[in-house]
């Protein structure tokens, strides 16, 4: 069924049927007196106008952080960051519902805040390098001494090849 609002609206239902409702609307006059008016919709819209705010309020609150890229190559990749949005959103309803009073924003700087201190810190470090030649950008290649295996080896960087053991393994 195609209804005509402000655009053509599409509707799919397999509960409604092609009944169009009339339905009382208010509107103020310049002259401070309000006048009926009566607009023709089908129930499927009225319905759907009374029932689906929140999840229209959820898409249009998510629309402000978006996680999701439209050049993403890797559907899955997709699929995940519009999952960890939604769950951001529904533990933000949850927090709000039990008494919270962080704006939005607040909540999922306060959530990374967070996230990070628990997962942030990174384990492997390595003390091999000094921090300010790998900070630096002192990245040199150096001369790699032939084994039995490699007659001819490649150059790799200073830094670099401190995280290579005897063997050449990391």
């Amino acid at each position: 069924m195609k209804y005509m609002d402000k655009k053509p609206i599409s509707i799919l239902s397999t509960v409604h049927n092609t009944v169009i409702v009339e339905q009382d609307k208010k509107r103020k006059k310049t002259h401070g007196k309000s006048e009926r008016i009566v607009s023709k919709k089908p129930q499927a819209i009225i319905d759907y106008n009374l029932t689906m705010g929140g999840v229209d309020k959820a898409d249009q609150c998510l629309s402000y952080y978006p996680t999701v890229r439209n050049q993403q190559k890797k559907y899955y990749l997709k699929i995940f960051r519009q999952i960890l949005n939604q769950s951001v959103w529904n533990s933000f309803v949850l927090y709000k519902k039990n008494g919270g009073t962080m704006s939005h924003l607040d909540f999922r700087l306060q959530l990374v805040e967070e996230l990070a201190k628990i997962y942030g810190e990174s384990k492997h470090t390595s003390q091999n390098t000094t921090s300010s030649d790998r900070l630096n950008g002192r990245h040199f290649p150096s001369h790699i001494q032939p084994t039995q295996k490699k007659k001819a080896p490649t150059k790799i960087c200073i830094v670099c090849s401190q995280k290579f053991n005897e063997k050449g393994q990391r």
